[in-house]
């Protein structure tokens, strides 16, 4: 007797199912979109990460001359400034 009063307040046991269905899609919904961000972040993870070898690499390419080249003060040698 409590129960069907309960529902009664709170709408019939097919409203209930009703809106439980409605909540369980909205879940779905919103597990999609999770899955679907989920996986833009990956990608975008992978470009930064490719991205930041190509950085190194280039780094790695114009680093500072080594100690060989310091010392014989040629590292700049082909290049000319004139004013």
């Amino acid at each position: 007797m409590f129960v069907a009063r309960r529902l009664q307040g709170m709408g019939t046991l097919r409203d209930l199912q009703f809106a439980l269905q409605l909540k369980i899609e909205e879940l779905r919904q919103r597990d999609t979109l999770i899955d679907e961000l989920e996986l833009e972040l990956d990608t975008k993870d992978e470009l930064i990460r490719r991205l930041q070898e190509e950085l190194d690499r280039y780094r790695a390419t114009v680093s500072l001359p080594g100690p060989s080249a310091a010392s014989t003060g040629t590292e700049h040698s082909d290049f000319s400034c004139r004013i």
